[in-house]
């Protein structure tokens, strides 16, 4: 079973564990912190059920260099942000069959893969703006044009660039589990199901989670490198584990106005919002991660001062 202790520490040893929320009373009893409980989920490495990326690839993860880019463009979106795309000029094209597996190349314009296959190489020769998943589909703006891969859903998105480093990766899941990003080092988009809660690890070399829409109580654990979390007021009662100065929570749906109070404790940082939603989040260093809001404000916590500042 997850155990959320071993990722958010001591605060939740004695949180009870299920697939909805728990109330925990601190020893101020005016003060009732209803927190997300992580999602009942057994985890083994390449077992059926689990949405292990090396196996669903069936390669071996090789040394990737991140790109700034890309990871600039996912920070920057909003929850569920559909970049536009110009139907005129928007053309279907066919897969390049190697030896190895179908193959891909987008430099400019609008794009249209309507037959990916999972796993196959795009290599990327425009610099990304915005990325994000909608409707079974998944949108790539760039510099230069639109790049979009319909029946995108539990497929895994190869990007590399134009000398073979790869750039990133991209899923997107239909059924609630576990996604584990862990033995990849290059970005990573990674979003859950829409249907139910997800369990999703981050890669080592940044990654963005999401647990998806919808009201499921969705847990995302950081890695090594910069993360991205999509959560917010109408996400569920997520919790957000290995969250450290270097990353960002995206909260693309809410601002001060909808925040109603925050409590600290033990390293934990809970977020309380207008309609009893919360987002719990680990924080063990002096400064949290940053907590970007709807209006482009961001703000950190300081362990040390015992308040926000600006991020």
């Amino acid at each position: 079973m997850f155990n959320p202790s071993e990722y958010l520490g001591s605060a939740y040893d004695e949180a009870e564990v299920t697939t909805t929320s728990a109330t925990e009373t601190t020893e101020d009893t005016s003060t009732t912190e209803t927190v997300a409980a992580a999602a009942t989920s057994t985890y083994t490495s390449g077992s059926s059920g689990n949405k292990s990326l090396d196996a669903l690839l069936g390669i071996q993860s090789s040394t990737a260099t991140t790109s700034n880019a890309f990871l600039t463009a996912v920070a920057n979106a909003g929850v569920n942000t559909v970049p536009s795309v110009n139907s005129t000029t928007t053309n279907t094209v066919a897969a390049t069959t190697t030896t190895n597996s179908a193959s891909y190349v987008y430099n400019s314009g609008d794009m249209v893969i309507s037959d990916y296959t999972s796993g196959a190489v795009i290599t990327l020769g425009a610099t990304p703006t915005d990325a994000a998943f909608a409707n079974g589909s998944f949108f790539l703006s760039t510099d230069s044009g639109t790049f979009v891969i319909q029946n995108a859903a539990n497929k895994i998105i190869v990007f590399e660039d134009k000398s073979g480093d790869d750039i990133a990766k991209a899923y997107k899941a239909t059924t609630a589990g576990v996604i584990d990003g862990r033995s990849y080092d290059g970005f990573e988009v990674i979003e859950g199901s829409d249907a139910g809660a997800d369990l999703i690890f981050a890669g080592s070399d940044g990654s963005s989670l999401y647990g998806g829409s919808g009201s499921a109580s969705d847990s995302l654990i950081g890695g090594a490198g910069t993360d991205i979390f999509v959560s917010g007021k109408y996400q569920g009662m997520d919790i957000i584990g290995n969250a450290e100065t270097k990353d960002i929570i995206n909260i693309g749906d809410a601002t001060l106005s909808d925040i109603t109070a925050t409590n600290v404790q033990n390293g934990l940082i809970a977020v309380s919002f207008n309609n009893g939603n919360v987002i719990a989040v680990s924080s063990s260093q002096s400064l949290s991660a940053a907590f970007m809001l709807a209006d482009g404000s961001a703000w950190r916590y300081n362990h040390a001062t015992g308040g926000w500042q600006s991020a």
